[in-house]
């Protein structure tokens, strides 16, 4: 096991949440009373994202920068997912994000009630043109 402070994307820290009404109260993630709703969008499932920079080192750092500006973002529409990444495309209920100047995709639900974003693969251009990612 890595040394957690060499690579701060493996072991994600608890984000900053409100209670409705009082911005200035903060509490952990795993408060076991859902009391709480998150200020920003939140990533679930950064294994996909280690899994394919793996594979493909070069999309380690575009992969980190999709996530940073990710989470630091509020989407309650699409529209709203738009003004951050002006280049994703809406596939049925999925959103195909271009990573790395359109070399890698990265595919995901979108949940903008909760604002949290599922990614369900990341793939190279080859692979995303063959349209299994669609099944």
């Amino acid at each position: 096991m890595g040394n957690p402070k060499a690579a701060p994307f493996l072991f994600p820290q608890p984000y900053p949440v409100r209670k409705r009404g009082d911005s200035e109260r903060k509490a952990h993630i795993d408060n076991p009373f859902p009391l709480w709703e998150p200020i920003e969008v939140r990533v679930i499932s950064r294994g996909t994202i280690r899994e394919f920079a793996a594979q493909h080192p070069d999309a380690l750092h575009p992969l980190l920068h999709w996530a940073k500006a990710a989470e630091a973002s509020s989407w309650q529409t699409p529209a709203d997912l738009r003004s951050t990444f002006n280049s994703a495309d809406f596939v049925e209920d999925l959103t195909v994000f271009n990573i790395g100047g359109n070399k890698y995709r990265l595919i995901a639900f979108v949940q903008y009630q909760r604002e949290i974003v599922y990614i369900k693969a990341v793939l190279t251009h080859k692979d995303y043109d063959k349209g299994t990612w669609k099944r």
